[in-house]
């Protein structure tokens, strides 16, 4: 009976064990690193060398990038690389001006008591920006996005082990049913856990507007990742700045997203704070905190 127990046992085991597959450009062969892969509702990233682990358990794998189409795959066994199909792109004529005169808009200051929020892998935290009648289509040259260090890292006695992190920024459009459309996203950002830093992307040939009804810029925090590419998501998170001042330049509001959310009913305001807040500080005024993000923007 011992015996009868451990064999169905050890083909239980092989029944589940892990798969391995690598996402593929359909064209250039080439891995596909850091695509946004959602496993039946688990989200997880391709990693640096463009490999995807699961169970065989699962049903249904989906793949997005957004230099490529989604692919579904049901029922994926039995695989060993997935192909994803370029999207063709058509380059619209560039006509270079000299009288490109640019302008900072927000670069507001952090706020006195709650200066930061933690993004976790496989969320983002998004900043709607409505620019004013003065800077409708004006075009965004740079973006700036400063970011704490991690302080729980120091309590544990981490300081002297660094983690290197990743994470990215998107930017998205709505559209028609109440969606948003990813019209950008940056190349993978590496930045220190246990360092102030900062981001700036230079987007100057991107073509990104500021719309009259408004652009999302988001921080999208993948994980951290070890010398060999390798993801993992233990203790793993990102603190970008927030602020409570408003700019005169653009209305915006703040959320907190899951990666593969895209339609704006679904995320969650960062203004849910006020509550920690009020019960942590006497005689506390609610606020309306934002993203804190600075933009380079010009006339075309």
């Amino acid at each position: 009976m011992k015996h009868l127990i451990t064999i169905i046992f050890v083909l239980f085991s092989i029944q589940t064990q892990a798969q391995n597959v690598t996402v593929c450009d359909s064209l250039t062969k080439s891995p596909i690193r850091f695509a946004n892969v959602l496993m039946d509702e688990v989200g997880q990233y391709s990693d640096g060398n463009g490999n995807i682990y699961y169970a065989d358990t699962i049903k249904k794998i989906t793949i997005t990038h957004v230099n490529y189409y989604t692919k579904q795959i049901i029922n994926p066994k039995a695989l060993d690389t997935i192909f994803l199909n370029p999207k063709i792109t058509e380059l619209k004529e560039v006509i270079v001006t000299s009288d490109r005169i640019p302008m900072k808009i927000g670069y507001l200051k952090r706020d006195k008591f709650c200066g930061s929020k933690p993004v976790t892998p496989n969320h983002e935290l998004i900043i709607k920006i409505i620019p004013n009648t003065a800077n409708y289509n004006l075009k965004v040259d740079e973006i700036f996005i400063p970011l704490y260090s991690s302080h729980e890292l120091f309590k544990k006695g981490l300081e002297n082990n660094p983690k290197t992190g990743i994470c990215r920024v998107n930017i998205y459009k709505e559209i028609p049913n109440n969606e948003l459309e990813m019209i950008y996203q940056s190349d993978i950002i590496k930045f220190l856990m246990s360092e102030r830093d900062q981001i700036l992307l230079d987007v100057r040939n991107e073509s990104i507007k500021l719309d009259p009804k408004g652009i999302y810029v988001s921080l999208e925090m993948i994980g951290n990742i070890d010398d060999n590419g390798y993801i993992y998501t233990d203790k793993a998170h990102l603190r970008p700045r927030i602020t409570s001042e408003t700019s005169n330049d653009y209305i915006a509001y703040s959320y907190s997203k899951r990666t593969f959310d895209n339609k704006p009913s679904e995320f969650v305001s960062i203004n849910i704070i006020n509550d920690a807040l009020s019960k942590t500080f006497k005689k506390y005024k609610e606020r309306n905190f934002n993203l804190a993000i600075g933009l380079v923007v010009s006339k075309e």
